[in-house]
């Protein structure tokens, strides 16, 4: 859990543009635990809009949401998978499949893989879309282009207050991975919404097989 903590307020401290960081302090976790809540308002919107662009089927039965955790998790209360090396805590609050390891997209030429307790496993052919937001680093999309590649859909998107400091860097983020994918079947939708900024990147390979 102290691992996933320090990428959450790593995040805060980012969006905040905090420079001096005294992460004991009641102030800094006052000020966290009030983020963590605005946080939590702003994804509900936000998981509105991706479950409308895909019908209500982004977190579904064949949907993995990847690398999210207790407080940041959008899958909660849906029924799908979750893959994460942060699960402390979720198997109490959803329905959801939980498999807990570090994903890795690229895998070793057979596929996207899961590396549990020093053991890679092949991700169950059935996931066919992969799900995440609000990345903690770069790495965390690393090679994402190969599921699409692959034939698998993903979601992949950022959001936040729109006075946030690190803007422009995680919509940056974005856009690297969107100039990596394939163009015919892949949406980009942006905007605000009640001091809300949002960006997302969403695929669908069976738009694409039907539209040949």
């Amino acid at each position: 859990m102290e691992k996933y903590l320090n990428k959450l307020m790593e995040q805060f401290i980012s969006a905040r543009g905090i420079k001096r960081v005294d992460v004991n302090s009641k102030e800094f976790i006052k000020d966290f635990c009030r983020w963590l809540k605005e946080y939590k308002h702003a994804s509900e919107k936000y998981l509105c809009l991706v479950e409308c662009v895909n019908d209500g089927h982004t977190y579904d039965m064949n949907s993995v949401e990847i690398g999210k955790g207790l407080y940041d998790s959008l899958a909660i209360d849906k029924i799908t998978t979750i893959m994460t090396p942060y699960s402390d805590g979720l198997e109490e609050k959803t329905k959801s499949k939980i498999i807990t390891g570090e994903f890795s997209a690229r895998g070793f030429g057979n596929g996207p893989v899961v590396l549990t307790n020093g053991r890679l496993s092949l991700v169950d052919d059935n996931i066919k879309r992969y799900v995440t937001h609000n990345p903690y680093t770069q790495s965390d999309i690393r090679n994402w282009e190969r599921l699409q590649v692959s034939g698998k859909d993903i979601t992949v998107g950022v959001f936040g207050s729109v006075y946030d400091k690190n803007i422009e860097e995680k919509i940056k983020q974005m856009k690297d991975l969107k100039n990596r994918l394939i163009s015919g079947n892949t949406t980009e939708e942006y905007g605000t919404i009640d001091y809300m900024y949002y960006y997302f990147l969403n695929s669908n390979n069976k738009k694409l097989t039907l539209n040949k």
